[in-house]
């Protein structure tokens, strides 16, 4: 997908929205959020925004492979200041995390997986997310 059709998207992340859903961050394993969407998150002074996956070289299911491969996703995290940041994470390369706003926010998991078919439809990946407050400095 080229970047210029993100522009819109990218814009609407990063005012602020009341549409967001809210998700509790707390849930053992994360947050799912779909490509597209934003969710504001229960207990914790962040909102972030799944904008797209930008590179997808997993290994595809049915198929056997000598490395697992790669997905990183941008992703757009504001909080209530409306200070907004844009970042990449990744799968199985670095940077999986991204500190943000006293928070840690990584990349658990991307569904589904490509096939030996090919890759999923953009509209059908679901970034999991897990946010844990970070350290003191």
């Amino acid at each position: 997908m080229k970047l210029w059709k993100l522009l819109p998207l990218l814009l609407l992340l990063c005012v602020p929205s009341a549409s967001a859903q809210e998700r509790d961050a707390r849930v053992p394993g994360g947050v799912v959020v779909r490509q597209g969407k934003e969710i504001k998150l229960k207990g914790v002074d962040l909102k972030i925004g799944f904008v797209a996956v930008t590179q997808d070289s997993r290994c595809p299911d049915g198929a056997k492979c000598i490395w697992a491969g790669n997905a990183r996703v941008h992703l757009i995290a504001r909080n209530s200041k409306d200070e907004c940041v844009e970042f990449d994470l990744n799968t199985n390369l670095e940077p999986n995390v991204y500190e943000f706003g006293g928070y840690k926010i990584a990349l658990a998991q991307l569904t589904p997986a490509p096939s030996i078919h090919g890759l999923p439809k953009s509209e059908d990946y679901a970034a999991t997310i897990v946010v844990e407050k970070g350290e003191k400095k």
